[in-house]
């Protein structure tokens, strides 16, 4: 609970002020497109396996 109380004091200790109009927008238009790759990259990984390097490019040999 402490941290939830610090976190917004330190941020204009950080960063010299407080958060500008500008961070609050990137950062409301990036949380969700992160979250997106991150969840199809799990898809991708679990369901297709497409995210497996062959041995050849896992081990630095060219493949033939």
């Amino acid at each position: 609970m402490r941290l939830f109380l610090a976190l917004p004091a330190a941020v204009p200790i950080i960063w010299g002020s407080g958060p500008r109009r500008l961070d609050l927008v990137l950062a409301a238009l990036r949380y969700p497109a992160t979250h997106l790759d991150v969840t199809v990259g799990f898809h991708r990984y679990f369901t297709h396996r497409t995210s497996l390097a062959r041995a050849e490019a896992a081990h630095g040999t060219p493949a033939p």
